[in-house]
């Protein structure tokens, strides 16, 4: 079951109820992720195989100075791929999909404002918010961060705010509540500019993904800066 929602995924056929399994497999089971990982990988592999066939035999067409028309050419290029189509092959920019580059690099961000001891029951109402956090309960804690945010405006609350948006599949909100984090209210800035490029990536806005990854980069911090350059090489 799995295995099919990971291949459903990647062909975009998900249903609703099926995706919302697959988030929150995602954002709770890192086997799961890494399951993705590896199916991606395998995927762009056996992509990569096909186009370099496909340029070997478009290559050997030229040389044989075949008359045919443009269109048997596609035709004949079409008889070499197996798992993609050939009007992606042939005029998409040739990197991954928005959705399977943020399934590659998308992790949920664990709590480190206010660590969680199971044993130990939470004396304090905002420890309340974060085991909500940490159980996966977003509404919950969604609503007690925000009484928080009433009596100060911080931007470490507010960077759980968005990822408890993100983690609950609404990124549009998710992005919106990262944009109205100021780099001075925050400890989670590096974090703040890789999750809205991740945003960004998904809705295939790679300009502006671009924008924020070198900037994280430029950043005086080590956080997803591999990864940052990794993402630019890929949505080049």
């Amino acid at each position: 079951m799995r295995e099919e929602l990971i291949q459903k995924y990647f062909k975009e056929s998900l249903s609703e109820e099926e995706l919302v399994e697959f988030n929150q497999l995602r954002a709770i089971d890192d086997n799961f992720v890494k399951e993705v990982i590896d199916y991606q990988s395998v995927l762009l592999a056996v992509q990569s195989a096909e186009r370099e066939e496909l340029k070997r035999n478009l290559q050997l067409l030229e040389k044989k100075k075949a008359k045919n028309s443009m269109y048997k050419k596609l035709a004949v290029a079409a008889s070499f791929i197996g798992v993609i189509g050939i009007g992606s092959l042939i005029f998409s920019n040739m990197h991954p999909s928005g959705k399977t580059l943020f399934a590659k690099n998308f992790e949920a961000y664990p709590n480190v404002v206010a660590p969680i001891t199971r044993s130990v029951k939470p004396t304090k109402e905002s420890e309340k918010y974060f085991v909500a956090y940490e159980k996966g309960e977003y509404k919950m804690a969604i609503e007690g961060f925000k009484k928080q945010l009433k009596s100060e405006d911080n931007g470490d609350i507010r960077f759980y705010i968005a990822m408890s948006y993100l983690n609950s599949e609404n990124e549009d909100v998710a992005l919106k509540e990262l944009q109205l984090i100021k780099k001075n209210t925050t400890d989670f800035y590096p974090q703040v500019v890789w999750y809205q490029a991740l945003i960004h990536i998904e809705n295939e806005n790679f300009d502006s993904a671009k924008e924020l990854l070198n900037e994280l980069i430029a950043l005086e911090s080590s956080y997803k800066k591999k990864e940052a350059k990794e993402l630019l090489e890929e949505i080049k």
